[in-house]
């Protein structure tokens, strides 16, 4: 990419009324994580509107369709050479319903905050490093803490 310029990437993290994520195992190593657990992310196609980019996402890697209306836009992250557009759903399914892409997921869960927590500290979740992961994880901690 030519200097100064930047790749979009997007990120979809799915909630239910619990609280809870849905992640995914990625078929597909991400830098020192090897079959990591991840929410659902990808590149967009040139030409892409990021709300474009991650409706496709969702849809190819997990099979949910959502609106694009349905999609809350959370933050923007910018790294070397590529940004991160995060965006957050609302689906109240069972991972057992989802109809995912093998080629790149092996597996869907839904984890709470707590679990999240435990899986990025022994790296089973791969750490996009943003924002709303951090939110997520000082949350729980302080919930943690304040619990009997």
């Amino acid at each position: 990419m030519p200097e100064g310029s930047y790749h979009m990437v997007v990120a979809n993290w799915i909630r239910n009324d619990k609280g809870q994520y849905l992640i995914q195992k990625r078929n597909k190593p991400l830098r020192e994580y090897v079959d990591p657990w991840s929410v659902t992310a990808g590149s967009a196609i040139a030409g892409e509107m990021n709300i474009e980019a991650v409706q496709r996402e969702t849809l190819e890697e997990m099979g949910l369709y959502f609106k694009q209306e349905e999609f809350r836009f959370m933050e923007r992250t910018f790294f070397d050479d590529f940004f991160m557009d995060v965006f957050e759903t609302t689906w109240n399914g069972r991972a057992s319903e989802i109809d995912f892409d093998p080629v790149e997921v092996q597996d869907v869960k839904w984890v709470t905050g707590n679990e999240l927590r435990k899986m990025y500290r022994s790296k089973d979740f791969y750490d996009h490093k943003t924002v709303y992961l951090t939110r997520i994880l000082d949350i729980e901690e302080n919930i943690a803490m304040q619990s009997p």
